[in-house]
């Protein structure tokens, strides 16, 4: 079950094929909830100086822009964009964009680091997806002015406890249904 409608969808070209395919994402892109906005003036910025800059560094080291950001220094280099066009958003020098031994070392050293990916997605009142339904829920369900952050930790415990038990009932073939759909919302999701 889709979102957009068939003229929507025949509308727009696959991100996996017609965007850059760089270490980041240059634009935002779509899982069929939402027709994606044009790629703005400082998304195309950063796109033409990540192809810059990668191909540069690529070179430095002898190999092809696309493999070149496939390395810690290419994800580096794409940071080190990002902080020129948005401002310093992110720990990260120009020297580990060009030295590969250095950002490999950093990388190395960051590896066990802990990354929650939270974000949201729109949902119509017809979704199949009741996963997302069942966790909204819960959020509503414990909102009032009189919780306290410890309430709001105990309900964010308790939904990621609900979602680890929904994954491991899933890997056992419950709620299969629900499991199709989260995955075809991941699809199109930026890497």
């Amino acid at each position: 079950m889709g979102l957009l409608s068939r003229e929507e969808l025949d509308s727009l070209l696959p991100a996996e094929t017609h965007a850059f395919p760089g270490p980041i994402p240059t634009q935002t892109v779509s899982s069929d909830e939402y027709y994606p906005a044009p790629q703005t003036a400082r998304q195309r910025e950063v796109e033409v100086r990540i192809k810059t800059l990668g191909g540069e560094l690529a070179r430095r080291h002898g190999m092809s822009r696309r493999r070149f950001f496939a390395t810690a220094s290419g994800m580096a280099a794409a940071f080190v964009v990002l902080n020129d066009v948005y401002g310093r958003l992110f720990d990260v020098s120009r020297a580990e964009a060009a030295d590969k031994v250095m950002a490999a070392e950093r990388a190395k050293a960051l590896k066990d680091q802990f990354i929650m990916d939270c974000h949201t997605h729109f949902l119509r009142d017809d979704t199949r997806i009741m996963t997302f339904v069942r966790q909204r829920q819960a959020v509503h369900q414990g909102r009032g002015a009189t919780h306290g952050a410890g309430d709001a930790v105990e309900r964010r415990d308790a939904c990621i406890h609900r979602d680890v038990d929904e994954a491991r009932d899933g890997e056992r073939g419950e709620d299969a249904e629900d499991d199709e759909d989260d995955d075809e919302l991941d699809e199109g999701e930026a890497p």
